[in-house]
C-alpha cells in the first residue's frame, strides 16, 4: 500500500521528537492493518485489522457492511501493507464486524491489543485513501471514557458507550453506503498496542459525561474541522471476538477452523 501524507494537522501535535516518535510508530503498526475491497466495485473499501497471523491462514476484522452486495456470493480482495493483494473469504459476520479468512501471509503481523485504561494521550490510525493506499493519521484521546450524561439528568451517566472512547483526528471519508471507511480500524497509542478499534463517528444527541457527571463539550474540535471517532476499547473488543467464536479464547477458537 502506498502512503501519501496525512490528512491530519500537523500542528495540533508537537513538532521534533513527536515527529519522529510517530514515524516509528507506523513503521511499526502498518503491518497490522489491510485494505478490503469488494471485487468489481471500485468504491466499496475499507480498513481492516489483522487480528491473527500463523500456520496457513491470516485473519481479518473488518466491517460487515463490505459484504453488502446486489450480487451473490460477495468476493473480497486484501491488500497488505507491502502492496501484496490476495483473496479472502467470509468466516462469520456479527452486526457491524465481521471476520475475514485469507492465506497465511508472512509479511503481515496481528494486532498487539492494549492492557489497561485508557488514558488522554497522543495516538494514531492508518485509513484507506485508495483501495491500495492509505493515509497516516495523527490524532488524540481527547475523552477516555464515551459514556454520556443524559441531558435532563446531568447527574446520571448513560452506561452505552461506557465500553468506548473517543478518537479525535481528520478523516471523513465514507463508502457509498455512508458507513466510514475507518471502521473495525485500530487506534494506536505510542507503543504500538492497539487501545481499540472504530465503531463509527460520534453522534452529538448526547456530549460524554465526565467522572463528576457534567456533560463535557467537544464542540470545539468541531469548530476547527475535527472529526471526531467512536472507539470501542480493546478489552471490550476482546470479549466481542469470544462472544463471536463462541470461545473467550478465541485466538484458540480461530486456529482450530483450521486452512
Amino acid at each position: 500500500m502506498a502512503s501519501p501524507s496525512s490528512p491530519a494537522s500537523a500542528s495540533a501535535h508537537p513538532p521534533g521528537s513527536m515527529e519522529s516518535a510517530y514515524h516509528d510508530l507506523f513503521r511499526d503498526v502498518c503491518p497490522c492493518v489491510v485494505l478490503v475491497q469488494q471485487v468489481g466495485r471500485i468504491d466499496y473499501f475499507c480498513i481492516g485489522s489483522v487480528i491473527q497471523s500463523e500456520d496457513n491462514s491470516t485473519f481479518i476484522l473488518t466491517q460487515s457492511s463490505i459484504l453488502d452486495s446486489f450480487t451473490s456470493p460477495t468476493s473480497l480482495t486484501v491488500c497488505f501493507s507491502d502492496g501484496h493483494k490476495q483473496p479472502a473469504s467470509l468466516v462469520l459476520r456479527h452486526d457491524l464486524l465481521c471476520i475475514l479468512r485469507t492465506s497465511f501471509h508472512p509479511r503481515c503481523k496481528a494486532l498487539q491489543l492494549f492492557e489497561g485504561q485508557i488514558k488522554h494521550s497522543f495516538a494514531a490510525a492508518v485509513a484507506p485513501d485508495s483501495s491500495s493506499s492509505i493515509y497516516k493519521i495523527l490524532g488524540s484521546i481527547v475523552q477516555k471514557s464515551a459514556a454520556t450524561s443524559d441531558g435532563d439528568e446531568p447527574g446520571r451517566r448513560l452506561q452505552t458507550y461506557d465500553q468506548s472512547f473517543i478518537f479525535v483526528c481528520q478523516y471523513d471519508d465514507c463508502c457509498p453506503n455512508m458507513q466510514s471507511r475507518l471502521i473495525s480500524g485500530p487506534t494506536f497509542n505510542m507503543e504500538s498496542k492497539a487501545l481499540g478499534v472504530v465503531i463509527g463517528d460520534w453522534e452529538h444527541k448526547h456530549w460524554p459525561g465526565g467522572e463528576d457527571g457534567k456533560t463535557i463539550n467537544l464542540e470545539d474540535y468541531i469548530k476547527q474541522g475535527f472529526d471526531l471517532k467512536l472507539c470501542l476499547t480493546a478489552s471490550h473488543l476482546e470479549g466481542l471476538l469470544g462472544s463471536m467464536l463462541g470461545d473467550p479464547d478465541w485466538r484458540k477458537a480461530l486456529k482450530a477452523l483450521g486452512p
